[in-house]
């Protein structure tokens, strides 16, 4: 059974992929790589 831990970080994963996706889906895919490390940026300090 997955603990807490493990299905918030699935929860804030997914949210931030949702997030990414729709500000890439705005921009015309024009700044994915941006996006993309903004994405993780937010990944890794989320998951402090």
């Amino acid at each position: 059974m997955p603990g807490l831990d493990d299905i918030t970080e699935k929860a804030s994963d997914a949210g931030i992929d949702k997030a990414g996706d729709a500000v890439d889906q705005k921009t015309g895919g024009g700044h994915a790589e941006q996006i993309d490390k903004a994405e993780d940026a937010a990944d890794t300090k989320i998951g402090e």
